[in-house]
């Protein structure tokens, strides 16, 4: 284990305590000194913030210390706010990275522009990604080491299907443990539940970017159900003959919808995105 240091902005890096760390759990500075917990030796200790030497012990016997702070009016004293004139003119993260200057940085998933103040948007391509408990981006159109980014949404319980609205930027996901079908943006702001009534197991969910509608599956329910974007207008398109449909997709351009069903007799199906002209393709 090991205590590290670098500027604001993650720039000078290097290591301060590189010994005598069992467990460090929590740390705290003060002046010239940092201070840290240990679960292991159930201890406080000191060191040189700078360089880690000067290490000791300053009380041990302590039941599982968790965290720790020093509280004195010299731990935040005033400073020149190098990002408080309109956020240092950076479009999203201004960081503080030394006494007088700083540097502009973006919410991971987006990348610094040329002008390097400016994050640039959407990315062109991407891959959006339900893992039950959270949402999550990766970008697809850089060569760099692509990292996932989680969209910061509230209440995620089992999230199962997405979908994604490219002329809003919103993305659309089912909950089965919550019953509830909800949208944000891409950045995960202005998060709305959309359905929240009449629903049992939402599974698959499919957006028709051309009239702005919303079509989804119902396993509980055994229907296939459609509204506008915002969830209004619902309207019940199929409900006969259904046995646990689970994800459907639409082709706005020839106004056909298609669904697998994966109850006792498993097959993949197709209508009219108005539900006409029901047929099963693969049986």
């Amino acid at each position: 284990h090991v205590i590290e240091s670098a500027k604001l902005d993650g720039s000078d890096r290097r290591k301060v305590v590189t010994k005598g760390l069992p467990h460090p759990f929590a740390l705290t500075l003060f002046e010239d000194s940092i201070y840290w917990t240990d679960w292991h030796t159930k201890s406080i200790s000191t060191a040189s913030k700078s360089s880690g030497s000067g290490f000791r012990t300053i009380h041990s016997g302590l039941h599982f210390p968790m965290d720790i702070h020093s509280y004195h009016p010299q731990r935040q004293p005033n400073y020149t706010n190098h990002c408080g004139d309109d956020n240092g003119g950076c479009s999203h993260l201004c960081l503080p990275s030394d006494s007088n200057s700083f540097q502009c940085a973006c919410p991971l998933g987006l990348k610094l522009t040329i002008n390097k103040r400016t994050c640039d948007s959407t990315p062109d391509q991407l891959m959006i990604f339900a893992r039950k408990k959270d949402v999550r981006l990766r970008r697809l159109d850089t060569q760099d080491q692509s990292y996932d980014m989680v969209l910061p949404l509230d209440g995620v319980k089992s999230a199962v299907a997405l979908a994604w609205d490219s002329n809003t930027d919103s993305i659309f996901w089912s909950d089965v443990e919550a019953d509830l079908i909800s949208r944000a943006f891409l950045n995960g702001s202005k998060q709305q539940p959309i359905i929240s009534n009449n629903l049992e197991a939402p599974g698959g969910l499919a957006v028709d970017w051309v009239t702005d509608k919303l079509y989804w599956t119902d396993a509980g329910t055994n229907r296939i159900e459609v509204s506008t974007l915002n969830g209004s207008l619902r309207s019940l398109l199929i409900w006969d003959g259904l046995d646990k449909p689970r994800d459907i997709s639409v082709d706005p351009a020839s106004g056909y919808m298609y669904w697998s069903d994966w109850g006792e007799v498993a097959k993949i199906e197709r209508a009219g995105m108005d539900g006409s002209g029901r047929e099963a393709l693969i049986t």
